[in-house]
């Protein structure tokens, strides 16, 4: 399951460079790429625990910082290194032990999220894939596009070795693409096509991989 057009129309090329890695190749098992919107995955959590599915689902962390209004406070769309919360309702509901820090000094939302480990990110036969730190600077996206560019930086011609700095720009870069991400995901699917995968997608497939075989063979052993 993935966000949107960008990620379905890339999908395709992450399964065919991964596979070069993998013991169990992903392009050779059944696979189905749903396209579900950023705010509607967590639908889908109930029914898939129910079809009992080997299920990945690729999101984005959605970094937001409160700001103050003349009509109260707003969650604004922000970089991740200054974020403090999401407005990924998918994120919200997958991890139901989020809390509100009362101080200065607890983790906020997002730094909860981002703590999460591998083990918690698998509930079931369901498991959750967002941007994750990468890079020698460690530097954590917020979209899917930003992440790309991160990963990529030489590519989108960033150049700086600032962490900032190059945060800064794939986030800039990325904000410009609003109404142009189908071309964006054409352009290096079709065209550009010498690029390395975001280290969440990444890792997500990896998982896929290991666990679709599993459950495949243990079915067929039962039967």
């Amino acid at each position: 399951m993935i966000e949107g057009a960008t990620e379905r129309i890339l999908m395709p090329s992450f399964i065919k460079k991964i596979d070069n890695e993998l013991e169990n190749k992903l392009s050779s098992q059944y696979l189905t790429v749903l396209e579900v919107g950023g705010a509607y995955a967590h639908h889908f959590y109930k029914f898939l625990d129910f079809l009992n599915l080997k299920t990945l689902i690729i999101t984005d962390l959605d970094a937001t910082e409160p700001v103050n209004t003349d009509n109260g406070i707003r969650h604004k769309a922000c970089i991740t290194s200054i974020g403090k919360g999401t407005s990924n309702t998918g994120l919200k509901k997958w991890f139901d032990n989020l809390s509100e820090p009362t101080s200065d000094t607890e983790p906020s939302i997002l730094n909860q999220i981002q703590q999460k480990t591998f083990a918690e990110k698998e509930l079931g036969s369901r498991r959750i894939s967002y941007q994750i730190p990468e890079g020698e600077h460690n530097l954590c996206g917020r979209s899917f596009e930003d992440a790309f560019m991160i990963a990529n930086k030489t590519l989108f011609g960033i150049t700086q070795n600032d962490r900032n700095a190059i945060e800064n720009e794939a986030y800039e870069q990325a904000e410009k693409l609003k109404n142009k991400k189908a071309n964006f995901a054409l352009e290096y699917a079709l065209e550009k096509t010498e690029w390395n995968i975001p280290l969440y997608i990444k890792e997500g497939l990896t998982w896929l991989s290991e666990n679709v075989l599993t459950n495949q063979t243990t079915e067929e052993n039962g039967n």
